[in-house]
């Protein structure tokens, strides 16, 4: 059954849910008895009560618009005398406020089940208005209910109790809350089910969760004999390399393969991540040889994560024969492979072969081709090649492509290096005349030029100037002026 608890854009709301909610008050006044049926009158599946639960439960299914007819079809059977009303028709009528998000009216019936009709409130009903807070975001009040069971009232929490409110405790970021449900879930007798396990499991393998108890709960699912899913083995295997716990990754890439969950190519995905990130880039790329054995075609992503790992380590041109091999698997590369290469190269200051690979992008289509200009760009400043850097340029111009700040600062920097202030500076305001805004970054290019220069009045200018446009000095700014002039001092 899918939910939404979007509540209508309308602040007021539809007659049906108002009548339904005005009828609330009306429960406590019904008797627990039901009215006395003739001996001839129907029962069980076939009494008027079973055939309006029927109903009723048939409209909820479909959704918010389906709960609003199945109110008003139950004001309805209010209006004209409704047949000896029970506990399965109260717990469809609370499912349909909490799938409107009327979790106020819904509150109010739940408070006068007691009165309504034998059994009320049950499991059933709790387990309904935690489901509604859950969705609704409001995990306290869930949990107030799931107190009130344990408490109050002395009832026993099932185990759909415990998973809708784990579910609803990741859903809102504390995946460590639902950790301590199902330990005292599993401390109560309670056994959750696989789609629970993976769901926390999930939960606690996002950034910043708990990677204590993400491996204790996958001790508890080895130790009880369940398994998870890709989904959630692929999570947990993303958690560990982000860890950089990346030998852990490979026993549970082997405990997938021996559970037949077979891994996909986001989970080797994650793998090849992991050991580019611990500078591990031969285990990585053994990774990919494996997974060309399984038959296992690597994506656009497994390769460009690669290209990056091998970059990061100097071997862009081991990087760039991945390139070739991308092709003769038919796997197009994308800007940021591209991208990512083109900074590898650009870094060993193979500056031709970056050219070539820039030509070579521009042939395959790649369209977007901001970032790759600028790599280029920063490539040439930096070997003091100011000559080729304008001459991109102003190519990025005749291309449409529009100069963006990191555009303007590392042009900027490159004349900076060679000393010619004045140009840098006409760049500045070029910038400011084609609607690039200026950073922090431009202005300390610019004022750490001119301190090394020895003009610590201009720089202390350029500060004042940054502070009238509304861009606080930071530190590296207070540095350069401060020793600007304990030189001048000096001197």
């Amino acid at each position: 059954m899918c939910f939404s608890m979007r509540r209508p854009n309308s602040r007021r709301p539809p007659p049906a849910i108002t009548a339904a909610s005005s009828y609330v008050s009306r429960f406590a006044s019904l008797s627990t008895a039901s009215p006395a049926r003739s001996p001839d009158s129907p029962v069980g599946a076939f009494s008027p009560a079973a055939r309006l639960n029927r109903e009723l439960a048939a409209r909820a299914r479909c959704g918010p618009a389906g709960a609003s007819a199945a109110l008003a079809r139950f004001s309805r059977a209010l209006r004209s005398g409704a047949p000896p009303l029970d506990a399965a028709t109260f717990n469809v009528v609370l499912h349909c406020l909490c799938l409107l998000g009327r979790l106020a009216a819904a509150r109010k019936l739940f408070d006068a089940m007691r009165g309504l009709a034998p059994g009320l409130p049950s499991v059933v009903s709790c387990n309904t208005l935690a489901k509604g807070y859950c969705l609704g975001g409001r995990l306290a009040d869930a949990l107030d209910v799931l107190r009130w069971m344990l408490g109050a009232a002395a009832m026993h929490p099932n185990k759909r109790t415990y998973s809708i409110i784990i579910d609803g405790a990741c859903g809102v970021g504390d995946p460590a809350l639902g950790f301590s449900l199902l330990v005292g879930m599993l401390r109560g007798g309670l056994f959750p089910s696989v789609p629970t396990y993976s769901c926390l499991l999930a939960g606690l393998c996002t950034e910043g969760g708990n990677m204590k108890q993400t491996v204790a709960l996958y001790g508890m699912m080895v130790k009880i004999g369940v398994r998870g899913n890709v989904i959630s083995y692929s999570g947990f295997l993303n958690a560990l390399c982000r860890e950089d716990m990346v030998s852990q990754a490979m026993v549970l890439l082997d405990d997938m393969i021996t559970a037949k969950c077979s891994p996909n190519v986001i989970t080797w995905t994650a793998l090849v991540k992991g050991f580019c990130t611990t500078g591990q880039v031969h285990d990585a790329r053994n990774v990919i040889v494996r997974m060309n054995t399984l038959g296992i075609v690597p994506n656009v992503f497994t390769y460009t994560t690669l290209i990056s790992g091998l970059c990061k380590e100097g071997k862009a041109g081991e990087a760039v024969g991945l390139l070739t091999e991308m092709r003769q698997k038919r796997v197009k590369p994308n800007e940021f492979t591209y991208s990512t290469l083109l900074n590898g190269l650009c870094k060993e200051g193979r500056l031709d072969e970056a050219v070539e690979l820039f030509v070579q992008m521009e042939k395959d289509g790649c369209t977007n081709r901001l970032f790759a200009y600028n790599i280029l760009i920063s490539g040439f400043c930096k070997v003091g090649n100011l000559e080729q850097a304008l001459k991109y340029f102003y190519e990025m111009e005749e291309k449409g492509f529009l100069h963006d700040v990191v555009t303007y600062n590392t042009l900027m920097d490159g004349y900076c290096k060679l000393d010619q202030i004045e140009t840098a500076k006409a760049l500045l305001v070029d910038m400011e005349k084609q609607g690039v805004e200026p950073n922090i970054v431009s202005y300390n290019i610019l004022i750490a030029c001119l301190a090394r220069l020895g003009d610590a009045e201009q720089a202390t200018s350029l500060a004042e100037e940054m502070s009238k446009k509304g861009i606080e000095l930071d530190h590296i700014s207070h540095c350069i002026i401060s020793g600007s002039q304990r030189k001048i001092k000096c001197c």
